[in-house]
């Protein structure tokens, strides 16, 4: 596994997130690649952060307001022998 620092402005700009939003930041920020963009689905969220469904909707429309994520459209996705829409953050 490898580690990916955290930006070093972050330590300036704490208070500006609750707990849970920064527990959410954090799960997109790790889990983006090298143009930091992330797809993962709600499910996804709620199971590795342990938070509800209702918490992670909730944090990402405060961050993406907040402009800490940013929306970029939507991924397809395969699921139960279909497709559906995941959104993507920066």
């Amino acid at each position: 596994m490898s580690v990916k620092p955290l930006p070093g402005d972050l330590l300036q700009h704490l208070h500006e997130l609750t707990g849970n939003e920064l527990k959410i930041w954090i799960y997109y920020y790790l889990r983006s690649g090298d143009e930091l963009t992330c797809y993962s689905s709600n499910d996804t969220v709620e199971s590795t952060t342990g938070l509800s469904l209702r918490t992670i909707k909730v944090c990402k429309r405060n961050l993406i307001a907040r402009g800490w994520l940013h929306y970029t459209g939507d991924s397809m996705q395969p699921r139960n022998g279909g497709q559906y829409a995941v959104p993507v953050l920066r």
